[in-house]
């Protein structure tokens, strides 16, 4: 299977107030969205992430997508600013700015705008 996301914001406390998401604290919201994504994604799926994955540092992120099912895919976003760590964060792969994927004959650009 094949996913697409993006803006998980993963250790940023600031996101919950800012997008009124429904959660008391940044850890109760990384286990929640660790358990959504886990739920759906397969160990042998592909996930796309369009940008804004965490905030954490190298070592906090490594040890998440561990916990992450799927071969994971960053399109750095606004927020994605240490394009050089990424790939040493875990990522299976890393796109500066843009993906462009053809599946089926259908041309996708991914990019976090």
């Amino acid at each position: 299977m094949l996913w697409f996301t993006s803006d998980q914001h993963f250790y940023h406390e600031n996101i919950i107030k800012y997008e009124n998401r429904p959660y008391k604290s940044m850890s109760e919201m990384n286990r929640k969205l660790i358990d959504n994504w886990n739920q759906y994604v397969d160990e042998e799926d592909v996930v796309y992430i369009i940008g804004d994955f965490s905030f954490g540092n190298t070592s906090l992120t490594r040890e998440l997508l561990k916990k992450l099912n799927g071969y994971k895919y960053l399109i750095i976003g606004s927020h994605d600013t240490k394009i050089g760590s990424a790939v040493n964060r875990g990522f299976d792969g890393v796109f500066p700015e843009i993906a462009i994927l053809e599946i089926n004959n259908t041309v996708l650009k991914l990019k976090h705008e």
